[in-house]
């Protein structure tokens, strides 16, 4: 799964920019690489894909939808710190 481990860290740097890395913001293609490292069995880029739908990166803002794939991110039982603070904040705002 390296490819897509791969497509998700860069859409980590993507989403805030790193300057030591060299790699500016870049939300849309942000996006893309985690749904694409999703689709290709990644569940760390779920939860990528969460925030993004969350915080309207990339793509139309819809807490509603984050919320549901945060929901899906821990019944994986892959659940990597602050992924339930952040579906409790996420329900705060809508």
């Amino acid at each position: 799964m390296g490819d897509a481990d791969a497509k998700a860290t860069l859409s980590a740097f993507l989403i805030s920019g790193d300057v030591r890395a060299g790699v500016a913001k870049d939300a849309g293609r942000a996006f893309a690489l985690s749904s694409q490292a999703f689709a290709q069995g990644c569940s760390t880029a779920l939860m990528q894909v969460a925030e993004c739908y969350v915080r309207g990166l990339g793509v139309v803002k819809d807490a509603a939808h984050g919320v549901t794939l945060l929901r899906q991110v821990i019944a994986l039982k892959d659940v990597k710190p602050g992924v339930i603070a952040k579906v409790g904040s996420c329900r705060l705002t809508q």
